[in-house]
């Protein structure tokens, strides 16, 4: 029995897709290399240039961390003898508010 046309055009298909996504790994891990990079850069820029004030450090710190992880809010706390304390928020406007208070 000949086997059907469509089969070998389907599995070549199939393969051509595969090759595809595996050599846009690389590329992927490149970008994602260079994005946190970039982060670690603005880190310490932040660093450098408030040694005396957290603060800014604490933000570039959570940007950096909301923007690689693709996240739509985050929250910087530290833990204390006392508890948890917000430092930092990104987000929703009306979560953020929430979130403060």
């Amino acid at each position: 029995m000949l086997p059907s046309p469509s089969k070998p055009r389907l599995l070549r298909m199939t393969e051509g897709i595969h090759a595809g996504r595996v050599a846009s790994e690389p590329q992927d891990r490149v970008t994602e290399l260079i994005e946190q990079q970039a982060a670690i850069s603005e880190v310490l820029r932040a660093i450098a240039s408030s040694p005396h004030d957290l603060q800014p450090i604490f933000d570039a710190i959570l940007d950096s961390a909301t923007r690689l992880c693709r996240a739509d809010m985050g929250s910087l706390r530290l833990f204390e003898e006392r508890g948890l304390r917000l430092v930092a928020v990104r987000g929703d406007p009306f979560v953020v508010s929430q979130t403060r208070s």
